[in-house]
């Protein structure tokens, strides 16, 4: 399916607006008017961008300041999607395993460790990548980037189906 970024992120902050009200999160969007479209599965899109604002929400649980920052972009022949927290961030240890399977830092019983894992999965399938910056006491910012759609593409009806 051809899709736009802003609206899977807009549409996902929708559905989590009330428990990031209730958390005391404050959310700042920074959303590029002439992004690109992408060629994606845009339930899964969602999944992931669910996954990492959820996972940004439990991440600043313990903090003040309490900000999540969406940001898109064009770069390249890829839209970007950075998904920023003003959380606890992470040490390099963390940052070199979040993304295997079942690997967490949260206590027993409070997640699976496979949020991260099946979203990277995700994000490879449709041809992007998704990684991660962050220092403990810093925040984490998370990158998704995913190819652009063509202007060619959309012409000649590739990508048109889901």
């Amino acid at each position: 399916m051809i899709a736009n970024a802003n609206e899977l992120i807009e549409q996902t902050l929708r559905l989590r607006s009330y428990a990031l009200r209730s958390a005391g999160l404050t959310v700042k969007s920074h959303l590029s008017a002439d992004l690109h479209p992408i060629h994606v599965d845009d339930r899964q899109i969602q999944q992931v961008l669910l996954n990492l604002i959820i996972n940004a929400e439990h991440a600043m649980a313990l903090v003040s300041n309490r900000v999540l920052t969406l940001r898109t972009l064009n770069s390249g022949s890829s839209v970007v999607i950075e998904i920023e927290d003003t959380g606890m961030g992470m040490s390099y240890e963390v940052q070199r395993r979040i993304f295997e399977p079942f690997f967490t830092t949260k206590p027993e019983g409070a997640g699976t460790g496979l949020g991260l894992s099946v979203s990277i999965g995700i994000i490879q399938t449709h041809g992007g990548t998704l990684s991660v910056e962050s220092a403990p006491g810093a925040g984490s910012t998370f990158r998704i980037t995913l190819p652009m759609l063509t202007q060619a593409a959309v012409f000649s009806g590739t990508g048109l189906d889901a």
